[in-house]
């Protein structure tokens, strides 16, 4: 079995088994990661990892389910919820860098959607990633609050 069979497995058993999310673009970004860091542990085999990836992605979801479901957009716990609050972080940090981009009707979801809804999985290399999720994902107020706060240093970092 190919890994990419096992993540399109799980892929597919998260989304038969919570019909209200599905599958939604991103998702594999999350559970790739996931999959590989259990698959280079010593102590599992290959059985193991895919049912371990399959548990944490589930547990990693169930925190971040708001921002996959489309009724869920404007709600705290949504993408647009999510944006907004990052917008108002970049606005207390960086208020030069805040208001050029508001100048320019550049929206937060043009600059961060993509780092909030793949926790920075598509912008970072394997090993600095998997540090990055030991923090977002060892906290116990879950990933959004230092994931926002990563989002916008990467904002002022680019500045």
């Amino acid at each position: 079995t190919c890994h990419a069979d096992v993540v399109a497995r799980i892929l597919l058993l998260y989304a038969t088994l919570n019909p209200g999310v599905g599958y939604v673009q991103g998702m594999s970004e999350i559970c790739a990661p996931l999959y590989y860091a259990f698959c280079l542990d010593p102590l599992c085999d290959s059985s193991q990892a895919e049912a371990d990836a399959f548990f944490c992605f589930s547990l990693v979801l169930a925190e971040m389910r708001d921002a996959f479901v489309e009724d869920s957009n404007h709600a705290d716990g949504g993408m647009l919820g999510r944006m907004r609050h990052i917008d108002e972080v970049l606005e207390s940090t960086d208020a030069q860098v805040w208001a050029h981009l508001n100048d320019q009707g550049v929206p937060p979801m043009m600059y961060v959607a993509r780092w909030t809804a793949s926790l920075l999985a598509q912008d970072l290399e394997m090993p600095d990633l998997l540090r990055v999720w030991d923090a977002l994902l060892g906290d116990l107020a879950g990933p959004r609050p230092l994931l926002h706060y990563l989002c916008v240093a990467r904002v002022v970092l680019i500045r």
